[in-house]
């Protein structure tokens, strides 16, 4: 934290946020009702009133601390409901908004999905863009995202890229890899690319049947979480497929550290830490040519890029690993340089300090004049 102190707002969940973060780290939770009258949650079928309310009581919260701290600049990030209601504020402090890539799943990719969205998604929609307009900084965790941000809401700003990092002390290489040890982790939803990875398997196992693929997902007690586990049993078979489910921080580090492998056929990734933290841990990365992977991956140099989608190319992408160890340790070698030198937490701090410092300078001129 370079010696600053932190706030942290968030909605009580009990004991899941309780936990102590460190020294000059503080948490600060907001709790109000979901149903606070009798039909309430009609309403909530049409208009966006949970979001409104929780927006309003953080924009109350942070009125209270700042009464007992200093706080120079508040970060609240691209989903409307944070920050919506602080930065309508005539007296406040700067807001740094990060956009992190969530409104890319309500637009579903589309620059002008206003024909597609509900009444009460359409609200969302321009609180969304108001609270963009008014931030005092943007950036965004790829500069994918940055101009996907400016088509979708047509706005004229510089949104800076400040790409996420992974603790070099967490994740890291050790022990011996599995050749044919492959990971994935993520999600087990469709944009993930589980159809695709489905598919491509097969084909893969046919030359290597020796290959094991273990999937690091969550979502295991949804519908659709458990119907994509089923269809990945049926098509890729037990003996060469374990299902991990959810795992902690620390069980994914130690398949990290043992998978030689690990491959992202997402259809669109905002950023893809899953990817980042593989590189970290020694893993040669297969990933899609998509969104902020293109610009974590050099292709061919420090992983492989493939067209998303497309379940043959996968398949090709993973039989060449497997068939040139030599490769698949460089591709892995340059991938954790890079990371070290590019995706570190004290890069990912200095330049979030210096946005802080800008937004607090914007936010200053402007109101002096």
């Amino acid at each position: 934290m370079a010696g600053h102190s932190v706030h942290i707002i968030c909605r009580d969940r009990g004991d899941f946020n309780r936990h102590p973060l460190g020294e000059n780290l503080f948490i600060h939770h907001v709790a109000f009702n979901d149903h606070p009258f009798p039909g309430a949650w009609t309403v909530e079928r049409f208009f966006p009133l949970g979001d409104l309310r929780y927006s309003n009581a953080v924009a109350k919260k942070i009125d209270s601390i700042r009464l007992k701290y200093p706080i120079d600049v508040a970060e609240t990030f691209d989903y409307f409901r944070q920050g919506f209601f602080y930065t309508r504020r005539r007296q406040r402090i700067p807001i740094f908004l990060r956009l992190h890539g969530w409104f890319f799943n309500r637009t579903q990719g589309r620059i002008d999905p206003w024909p597609t969205l509900s009444f009460k998604e359409r609200i969302s929609w321009r609180m969304q863009r108001d609270t963009l307009l008014k931030a005092d900084g943007l950036a965004a965790v790829s500069a994918d995202t940055g101009d996907f941000v400016k088509k979708v809401w047509r706005i004229n700003r510089n949104i800076k890229t400040i790409y996420n990092a992974v603790d070099s002390k967490d994740f890291y290489p050790e022990g011996e890899k599995d050749p044919c040890q492959i990971l994935f982790s993520g999600r087990l939803i469709p944009r993930k690319g589980i159809d695709v990875l489905a598919e491509a398997m097969p084909l893969v196992i046919k030359e290597f049947p020796n290959v094991k693929l273990a999937i690091a997902g969550a979502d295991a007690l949804s519908p659709e979480g458990i119907k994509n586990s089923q269809m990945l049993l049926e098509r890729i078979g037990h003996q060469h497929l374990e299902y991990l489910g959810l795992l902690t921080q620390g069980q994914l580090k130690v398949w990290l550290k043992k998978s030689a492998i690990l491959i992202m056929p997402s259809t669109y990734e905002a950023f893809g830490i899953s990817a980042l933290e593989g590189m970290a841990s020694g893993c040669a990365v297969i990933a899609s040519a998509v969104g902020g992977l293109t610009e974590m991956i050099d292709h061919e140099k420090d992983g492989i890029l493939v067209r998303p989608g497309d379940a043959l190319v996968l398949a090709k992408a993973i039989l060449r690993l497997l068939n040139d160890a030599v490769l698949c340790h460089n591709l892995a070698a340059q991938a954790l340089y890079k990371v070290k030198t590019e995706f570190s937490y004290q890069k990912l701090v200095e330049e979030s300090l210096k946005s802080y410092q800008e937004a607090i300078e914007s936010y200053y001129k402007h109101h002096r004049n």
